[in-house]
């Protein structure tokens, strides 16, 4: 039976809009800003008192006009300047001027308060919206929204695992397996992890989802190991990000995951690709040496595509390095993919791991791959990701 993730609702809330105020009121504060900026905030702020008296007291003028400062200095000078003229301009429009009181034309101290917190807020809205473009304020709002969306997917179990058959080039036998999770939200098409993979990194569920798929990935595996002759091995690989890798509780997720499915850690590779892994080496070298102790396997997916990758290499404690798919897709059309195929086999080899060669998609490709040396292969021209019948099926044969 298919588990549903579970999700906290605290995990990956996106940063409070009150953080980037508080910044920028704090930043005003600290005197950072330019001295014609301040002379014409006073400028703004005289001219709310000016509107007030020039029309006879606050109270004969038009709410909208104290707004018209505010909106100034909110779109020139940002939040701080827009808190300061904001309340200059509550005080003009309240009881607080005397040519009011004289005229008895003060309004009450909770209408006054009301139309302060408006003008204050309207402020800081308008300035947080005038620091960004169009585009960047679009893409914060789809972002909000697909995060909420997934959480709603995650509790309404829209999400699947589909495998890919990883092939011993050598036999052409599938030895393992690659769990590839996929979004199915109702009514809709599937959303590829290329759309929903970095906004849940960005909003901290990538560490529910990754723990769902972990734990579905592993319960399928040891189903398959279980039903295979005695001698025969099997693996099951599975993604880690970036995020997923630096989470102090990771050993601890993996080994629940094994124990809860019953399955040999030797039989459970998971893959990080190098861009994540360079983005810190001490800590990555430090956490993929605890998993190796924990007896899983490890790969370098995509390797060959991000910077220096022969300098850092030997330092990681891996078992398997993943050509990227933009080399073997070429190694047919361009000598220069397929030097770099055959010289990433040979490090592999040098240092003690396997190759495999991702995105296979023809006879060719496999071919030139097996006189490379290269020892694994996935792609297309095996099979495509599916449920796990399609293992099923292929481990039969």
């Amino acid at each position: 039976m298919t588990r549903r993730p579970h999700v906290t609702h605290d995990i990956g809330k996106p940063a409070g809009r009150g953080q980037y105020l508080t910044k920028q009121v704090l930043v005003m504060a600290a005197g950072t800003a330019a001295p014609v900026a301040t002379a014409l905030i006073v400028v703004a702020v005289l001219g709310c008192l000016g509107l007030a008296r020039l029309a006879g007291g606050a109270g004969s003028v038009a709410p909208h006009w104290f707004y018209l400062p505010v909106l100034f200095a909110a779109v020139r000078f940002g939040p701080g300047a827009a808190l300061v003229t904001g309340v200059a301009a509550a005080v003009a429009a309240g009881p607080l001027l005397p040519l009011d009181v004289a005229a008895d034309q003060a309004q009450s101290l909770p209408d006054w308060l009301s139309r302060g917190v408006s003008l204050v807020i309207i402020g800081q809205l308008v300035a947080f919206m005038a620091a960004r473009s169009v585009a960047e304020l679009t893409d914060e709002l789809d972002q909000l929204a697909m995060t909420a969306e997934l959480r709603q997917g995650l509790e309404r179990s829209e999400f699947v695992v589909m495998y890919q058959p990883v092939v011993s080039l050598e036999t052409g036998q599938v030895v393992g397996a690659e769990a590839l999770v996929r979004w199915m939200p109702g009514g809709r098409p599937g959303v590829g992890p290329d759309v929903f993979i970095p906004v849940a990194e960005a909003s901290g569920l990538i560490f529910a989802l990754g723990r769902w798929v972990l734990g579905e990935a592993c319960r399928q595996a040891a189903h398959w190991v279980r039903s295979l002759p005695e001698g025969r091995t099997f693996h099951i690989s599975v993604n880690l990000s970036a995020r997923q890798l630096g989470d102090p509780d990771l050993l601890a997720l993996v080994r629940l995951a094994l124990d809860e499915a019953g399955l040999d850690p030797a039989a459970l590779y998971l893959e990080v690709t190098e861009t994540s892994l360079i983005e810190d080496l001490d800590a990555s070298v430090a956490a993929l040496t605890g998993l190796k102790n924990l007896g899983v396997r490890l790969a370098i997916d995509d390797f060959g595509t991000g910077q220096s990758s022969l300098s850092y290499a030997h330092r990681f404690p891996v078992d398997v390095i993943k050509v990227d798919r933009s080399f073997v897709s070429e190694i047919e059309s361009h000598a220069a993919s397929a030097a770099v195929t055959a010289g990433i086999v040979q490090l592999a080899h040098n240092l003690g791991m396997q190759a495999l060669a991702e995105g296979i998609e023809t006879d060719a490709q496999y071919r030139r791959l097996q006189l490379m040396g290269c020892d694994l292969g996935q792609g297309y021209f095996f099979d495509r990701p599916g449920t796990p019948d399609v293992v099923t099926s292929r481990l039969l044969l």
